[in-house]
Order: C-alpha cells, then structure tokens, then sequence
C-alpha cells in the first residue's frame, strides 16, 4: 500500500527523507507572503503492478506552489513515481482559516453592533433601521430602544464608518462597539475559533512582552495573536484560538503565559472583559437621565415663580391688588410691563437649555433628511418629514418666538396713559409645556432603564465558578484526594448554589471516586465548548449543555419560562444557565458559552 510509506516520510519517519516538514514550515516562516496551494498527486509504486483497490491520487496541502515540484521529487525517492495532476487554491467551507505568519484571511461580511443614544420612541426606531437599510450592502438591520443599541451585517469592514456618520447625521449619538466576521457554526466535531482578550499582570520591563509573545508562537500556528503586547504598560493582548480539547484550550494558553515568568515575578493572566454593549447601554441610559433630570430640575425652578407671576397675579388676584398693579407697570421700553420682562428672563433659558436637546436633534434630523446626497426621494421627505424631536421643537419654539414678537410690538408702543403695560405674551406656556415634556421623558427613561437593568440581571446568574471533570485521576490518586465532603457558604454562592432553595452546604457527591477522572474548581469564564462540568444540589450550571452523566436532576426553570414546577432532566436532554437543580448531582457538556448561551 501507498499511503503509509509516503505519509511517513513526510513526516521524517521514512527511509532518506529528502523534504522534512520543518524544513517546510521554516521556509515559509521566513516568507509572510507565501500562499496554500492544494496539489493532486498520481501515486504508483513503480512496479508496474495495478493497484485496483488503492487510491492513486492523493490531495496534499502546500504552503507554496513553487513547494509541489520538490514533494514530486521527494516521492520519487522512496521509489515511487508521481505525477502532479493539478495545482489549486485549497478548497475551505470555513469562513476563516490561517495562513503562514500568524495572518488571518476572511470573508469580508462582518456584523457590526453600535451603541445608540438619543433615541426616545418608536419612530426612532423606524427612522434608523430605514436609514441603515438604505445603505448599499447593509442588511439585517436590528434597532433596540431598551438596549439603546442596532445591529446590522454588512458586506465589509469600510462600510463600518458610514453606518456610524448616518446615526450621527440623523441626530444620534452612534458608537461602533464590536465588529465580528460572520462564521459558520461549527459542527460538533470542529468547535471552531474562538477569540479572547487576556489581561497579562506582572510585567514589569520591556523585555516581558516578547517571551509572552515567544511563549505563545510555542503554541503551535492554531493559536494567532490579533492585538499583541507591545509594552509592560499596557497589559491587555487580543487572540484567536481554535479549541481542541484536552490540549489547547483557554486554560492552557494561559497556563503557558503565567510559566512565562520568573519565578520571583510570576505573571497572572485573566480574561479581559471589555465594556460590553449592555454595560454602554446602561451608561448612556444613566447619562441621558441625569442629563434629562438637571435639565427638568431646572424647567421646575423657573415654573414656580413663572406660575406666581404669570399666573397667580396676572389672572386670579383682585385687579387692585397692589402686587399686580406693581408687576403692570410698564418699564425700560415702551409699554412693557414689569411682569413681561421677568418672564422673559425666566423662559428664555428654559427654551435654550432645557429644551435645548429637543432643538438639536430636530435640527439633525432635518439635516439628515435634506442634506445634499441623501437617498430619500423628495416626495418621501415630506412623507418621512418630523419626528417627536421636531414636534416638541416646534412647539416650544412658536410659544417662545410668538412672545419675543409680541414683546417687541409692545416695546414699539407709547406707555399707557392707565399705567398699565401690555401682558400679551406665552412665555408660561413655554416654561410649562418644556416641564410636563421633560417630566414625561425622565419618567420614560427611568422605566425603560429599569427594564434593562432586569434583563440584565438575568446575566448575573451565571455562576462565577464551575466543577469541572477532567481525566487524570489514577485509582490511588483518587483514594488519596481529600474527601471534599462539604463546601461553604461563599463556595456555593460561587458554584451557583442557592442557599434558601437549597443546602447551603452541599453534599459534594463522588467528586473523586470514579477511577481515572478528578474535579477542578475553575473560574467559568475558562471553561470551553464540550468539558464536562458537575452540577450539585442546588446549583445552577455555569453555561447551556447537556446531561451526560446523573438520571436524577431536576431543574426550576422559572427564572426563563414563569413555570415553578420542577422540570426532571435525563441523559441527553438540554439544561440552561440561570435554572437551578434541586435534585441529584449531573454532570454535563458544556454546549455554548458567551453569547448565544440562553442566558449571557
């Protein structure tokens, strides 16, 4: 047969190996610019016999064309003849796949998700998705107005700017907060890439980034540094890795930076989470309602004396009350009245700084829509034309300069020979009417930001720690683990357990019995797709798997679905982070982590 003899020797196991595979990979290291190339080969012994059951073409990945001539000769070495058949580019269902250097080729369709602010109601909402549907190669466009934040995929990265440039010219307030190319899900047999940002403690000189960085190119071309270290300052290195369990895993990446350090400096590595898009919606919903509150605090303190005189000793006083007849008298100019003036004085801060957030948006908007450029047909302008922004606006902004001209009028007249000015004006109503609108929007944003904040919460009942089940354990290991009978208050709050729905001090059930297998306490942010976790008494898996081991679980669902009933749990079946087991110790696989858990 063929195939043996042939795979050996490239893999320097044959007789004379004329192509070693690290003469190969060193070669190419040295070239960033060398290219894969897929060979089919014609493989006979020489003999002259007809191999009719043994394949003679075989397919053979090179990381350069011009490599293919020297695996020809190096075949025919062994003896055998080959003949190459054709020479491609490989063939790859991945959306991404590595290249020599640590490089990274994708497809260009990325997902991009932004942070919103500004966005008040239902409108803004159909104002944004059209107007990112609008975008030439935009599409699957998503606008959340409780998570302050819109998704959207789009055909490559150079798109990414205008989508945030359109958010901004419409009057909002757009952050880029993630840009993901679009990957495949990956089958059960290929977990697929996974990228992590670590936080790297203890450097301390220059030269402390590049062992890290030396350490993890040991690692082997399936782990790819996206941001390296480049100064001890600045602790934080972005990578993409592909699992493969046992060996290459989240754990031993960072097992082999902490063997980095010196023994007297050791270095500690944690996963870094960055701002995340709730944590940006939540700032910007804080923001927007501080902003709004200061802004409604200040509309109050101008409407009460605004109510005292405009209204109180304008209208519902005696005419001879001798504090209307004061506020009357015409003052400065013409035939003003004492009181115009001080509601002047009152309104016009109220209409620029109070309302002045209603005035700017609406201002963007109408630049949006009719900038030179846009894409929205005239006669759909005037269809799309005016939001609640530019209603308010406009309201506020009638009152105020319908009073400024009416002032000016009486400012023009001769005084009264009754010694009474003129007190036509509305510049109550534009105190008021910002108050009850502010009002109305505090007490929107504070609903809402209290919807967030619940689902929020649901993200915190994953557990900060996981048992995890690993392989390792001999029989005399086992019988020598201490037994870990019991655990502690603060170890079941971190394992998920729930202290007044279930004990506290949980029975920690066969954690080293079984010959050949051992339990670890893990941070869960380390555990990976497919370990293994345990799962006690009155605790709640660290991510969304499945049973594999233990008939005797039984689950509370009803932080995901309302129902209290106990829902009992099989081999084979689905459990989900956030639900709780209230009956016997299972062990399960873990399935998804991060983001397209059931909770996350």
């Amino acid at each position: 047969m063929l195939k043996a003899p042939i795979t050996d020797h490239f893999r320097g196991e044959g007789p004379n190996p004329s192509l070693e595979k690290a003469d190969v990979n060193e070669t190419t290291a040295q070239d960033s610019s060398l290219d894969e190339k897929e060979v089919l080969l014609d493989l006979s012994d020489g003999t002259g016999n007809d191999h009719a059951s043994t394949p003679t073409a075989a397919p053979l990945t090179v990381t350069h064309g011009e490599v293919a001539p020297a695996v020809v000769s190096a075949i025919e070495d062994i003896p055998y003849t080959a003949e190459m058949v054709s020479l491609e580019p490989p063939k790859s269902d991945s959306v991404q796949r590595k290249v020599p250097g640590g490089e990274r080729q994708e497809d260009d369709q990325v997902r991009v998700e932004l942070s919103v602010g500004g966005m008040t109601c239902a409108s803004c909402i159909a104002t944004l998705t059209g107007l990112l549907s609008g975008i030439p190669g935009v599409t699957e466009v998503s606008v959340s107005l409780i998570g302050k934040s819109a998704t959207a995929l789009v055909a490559s990265r150079e798109l990414v700017p205008q989508l945030k440039d359109a958010i901004d010219d419409a009057g909002y307030e757009a952050e880029v907060v993630n840009v993901r190319p679009v990957v495949e899900q990956p089958d059960d047999e290929d977990l697929g890439p996974r990228m992590v940002s670590l936080c790297v403690n203890g450097m301390f000189c220059p030269h402390c980034p590049g062992r890290i960085m030396e350490t993890l190119k040991v690692l082997g071309p399936d782990v790819i540094v996206d941001k390296p270290l480049t100064s001890h300052n600045e602790p934080v290195l972005t990578l993409t890795y592909t699992p493969a369990l046992p060996d290459l895993t989240i754990r031993a990446i960072i097992r082999a930076i902490e063997g980095a350090g010196e023994p007297q400096t050791p270095f500690t590595a944690s996963i870094y989470h960055p701002p995340s898009l709730e944590d940006r919606a939540r700032y910007m919903q804080r923001r927007e309602q501080w902003h709004m509150l200061w802004r409604l605090l200040f509309s109050a303190a101008a409407a009460v004396p605004m109510l005292v005189i405009g209204v109180v000793y304008m209208t519902l006083v005696s005419s001879s009350n001798s504090v209307r007849v004061w506020l009357k008298e015409p003052i400065w100019a013409g035939n003003v009245s004492r009181g115009v003036w001080a509601m002047f004085f009152m309104a016009t801060p109220v209409m620029f700084y109070s309302a002045g957030m209603f005035h700017r948006r609406s201002l963007r908007e109408l630049y949006a829509l009719w900038r030179r450029g846009s894409r929205t047909p005239v006669w759909k302008r005037f269809i799309r034309f005016g939001s609640m922004n530019l209603l308010v606006s406009t309201g506020v902004s009638v009152a105020y300069f319908a009073s400024i001209a009416l002032l000016a009028l009486a400012a023009a007249q001769t005084r009264s020979p009754t010694g009474q000015g003129d007190t036509t004006t509305y510049f109550d109503s534009v105190v008021f009417l910002t108050l009850f609108l502010l009002a109305g929007r505090w007490l929107e944003a504070f609903s809402k930001g209290h919807t967030a904040d619940a689902i929020t919460a649901l993200g915190k009942l994953r557990p900060t720690s996981a048992l995890l089940v690993v392989p390792g354990a001999s029989e005399a290991e086992a019988a020598s683990t201490p037994e870990l009978s019991r655990i502690s208050s603060s170890d079941s709050a971190a394992l998920g357990c729930d202290p007044e729905k279930g004990d506290a001090a949980v029975e920690v059930l066969n954690l080293a019995s079984k010959a050949g297998m051992k339990v670890e306490r893990i941070d869960a942010a380390l555990l990976e797709v497919g370990d293994i976790v345990r799962v006690l008494n009155g605790a709640s898996p660290p991510a969304d798997g499945t049973i594999v081991s233990g008939d005797g679980g039984a689950f509370d669902e009803s932080s995901l679905t309302g129902e209290s009933r106990l829902i009992k749990k099989h081999i084979g079946e689905k459990v989900f982070l956030g639900t709780i087991n209230k009956a016997g110790v299972v062990d399960v696989r873990v399935d998804e982590i991060g983001g397209p858990a059931m909770v996350g």
